[in-house]
């Protein structure tokens, strides 16, 4: 029962999350066209980004992770009822269950939100790369402050001003991430600061 379970969630959380990041890029795609007032229409250079994000192997291996971790706490739960001397409730044995699902699911949504930050980081960047004067463009880093605003998004905001050209934004997010995040890769085609980011960038 508990590998029937890790092998459908895997597949659940593959397939929502592919579904996701189509809708995201072509929502994505359609904001820009609104801000510039252009006709921006979907092609080979965005399939191609969408299918290469959406089958990043570190994806894969997070699912997986989580698919694996959720079945393994399932058997804890399980093996812990046998064990303690009374037996446990099968009310108390729900709960167990319920409070690791809910934890699997904070982690699911986490992954989705920021593979999908990445699809519309990528949707974003191509949109604006399809317009002639490009190289001109410049772009601000915009997102809500609070308290769970990190520091790093605090101060790529504040180095890009009232806006810098492409490859300076690239290079003061690379900059900015790797002192809070030095695991994080930043993506040039697909920019993202670090994990779970809600900012984004736009252009002036």
């Amino acid at each position: 029962m508990l590998k029937d379970i890790n092998l459908k969630l895997n597949s659940a959380l593959q397939e929502k999350t592919t579904s996701l990041f189509k809708d995201t890029y072509v929502a994505t795609q359609n904001q820009v066209s609104r801000q510039l007032n252009v006709k921006i229409g979907f092609d080979v250079l965005d399939q191609n980004a969408l299918v290469a994000l959406s089958s990043q192997e570190v994806l894969s291996q997070s699912f997986s992770g989580i698919a694996e971790d959720l079945t393994s706490s399932i058997q804890d739960i399980i093996t812990q009822a046998y064990h303690t001397p009374k037996g446990m409730s099968f009310a108390n044995m729900q709960k167990e269950i319920q409070a690791t699902t809910n934890l699997t699911d904070f982690r699911a949504e986490t992954i989705a939100r920021t593979e999908a930050g990445k699809i519309a980081s990528s949707a974003r960047k191509n949109s604006y790369s399809k317009q002639s004067g490009f190289a001109e463009f410049k772009f601000i880093h915009i997102g809500p402050d609070d308290n769970r605003t990190t520091s790093t998004s605090r101060r790529i905001k504040k180095r890009c001003g009232k806006g810098v050209l492409w490859n300076e934004y690239i290079r003061i997010m690379n900059e900015e991430s790797a002192k809070e995040f030095p695991t994080w890769k930043v993506n040039p085609d697909a920019p993202l600061s670090h994990w779970n980011s809600r900012h984004i960038f736009l252009k002036v």
